[in-house]
């Protein structure tokens, strides 16, 4: 299967007490995703899981702990093949 759009990034501001954040792109796989909270990139099942895998509007980034007020959250969709971005 072929991901057919070019959106790959969303971004949000943590404010210390959110923990789900919306990403609305597919991705095939939970591999697929690099997650930056205040610049740091977060770790698969360490620090996030992910829901809706497969879905074409997306799904969800579920942190373990709530990314600090004012902290900027940033989800990409990294796949082989595709540019990479970095924050």
């Amino acid at each position: 299967m072929t991901i057919s759009t070019l959106d790959n990034r969303d971004s949000y501001v943590g404010d210390g007490a959110t923990l789900i954040y919306p990403y609305t792109f597919r991705v095939l796989d939970q591999t697929h995703f690099e997650i930056y909270v205040a610049g740091a990139i977060q770790t698969l099942t360490t620090h996030y899981t992910v829901s809706g895998i497969g879905f074409a509007t997306g799904g969800n980034i579920t942190f373990v702990t709530a990314p600090a007020s004012g902290a900027k959250v940033e989800i990409f969709r990294v796949v082989v093949g595709e540019p990479e971005v970095a924050p």
